[in-house]
C-alpha cells in the first residue's frame, strides 16, 4: 500500500502512555515513507513498524518529531535524516542495515539519545557499537544498554575505515526501477522531490 494522503489523514492518532501525540502507520505494507507533509508536523511520535520499508528516507522538515519507530521493516539504507533533526528516540529493530558506513546519515541526528539496532547484521561488524558513538555524541542508549564515559572515550580514540555510501548504491535495481516508476506517475511537486531525494537524480 502506498503511504498516500488518504491513508495518512485516516490513520489513527491519539496520545501514546509517555503523553506523546503518536501517528499509528505499522502493519500497512508500505514501502516507502512520502507524502508525510500532510501531517503539517502535528506528531511527536512516528510508528511505522511492521512494513516493507526500505529506505529510511523522503522526509519533509518535521520540527516535533521526537520518537520514530521504524522495526520490523527491510531498511538497508539511511538517506539524509536533516529533516527530523530533533529526533531523541529512533528504533530500527530487525531490519537489514548492513555496513557502518550505512549508518553516516544518522550524524544529522545531534539530539538523538536513545538508538535501538537490535537484530540488524551491522551489529556483528567489529567496533560497531564505538562507531556509532563516536557519530553520535548525544545517544545515551544503544541497543538498551547505556552507554558508559569509559565508550566515549574509546569512541574518540579509534579510527574507523569506513566505506562511503552513497544514497542509491545500496538499492537494487528493482528498487531503482520502482522509484522511477513512481516518479513517472507523481502529482504533487512534494512527491517528485522526494522520489528524486531517494534517485539522487
Amino acid at each position: 500500500m502506498r503511504l498516500n494522503a488518504d491513508t495518512i489523514l485516516n490513520a489513527q492518532s491519539y496520545i501514546n502512555p509517555i503523553g506523546d501525540r503518536e501517528l499509528n502507520l505499522r502493519g500497512l505494507q508500505i514501502p516507502a515513507i512520502e507524502n508525510l507533509g500532510v501531517t503539517e508536523d502535528h506528531y511527536s511520535s512516528l510508528d511505522l513498524s511492521d512494513n516493507e520499508i526500505r529506505v529510511m528516507g523522503g522526509f519533509p522538515r518535521l520540527d516535533t518529531l521526537r520518537t520514530l519507530l521504524l522495526s520490523k521493516n527491510r531498511i538497508t539504507q539511511i538517506n539524509d535524516a536533516k529533516n527530523i533533526a530533533k529526533l531523541e528516540t529512533l528504533v530500527l529493530t530487525q531490519n537489514g542495515i548492513a555496513t557502518l558506513g550505512a549508518l553516516q546519515s544518522l550524524k544529522s541526528l545531534v539530539n538523538l539519545t536513545a538508538l535501538t539496532l537490535d537484530g540488524n547484521p551491522v551489529q556483528h561488524v567489529p567496533h560497531y557499537r564505538s562507531y556509532v558513538i563516536s557519530i553520535l555524541p548525544s545517544l545515551r542508549m544503544l541497543d538498551f544498554q547505556r552507554v558508559t564515559q569509559k565508550e566515549r572515550d574509546e569512541a574518540e580514540t579509534k579510527e574507523f575505515d569506513v566505506e562511503p555510501v552513497t544514497e542509491t548504491n545500496n538499492l537494487s535495481a528493482v528498487d531503482k526501477a520502482e522509484l522511477r516508476e513512481r516518479l513517472k506517475n507523481a502529482t504533487t511537486i512534494q512527491e517528485i522531490e522526494e522520489i528524486e531525494a531517494m534517485l539522487k537524480v
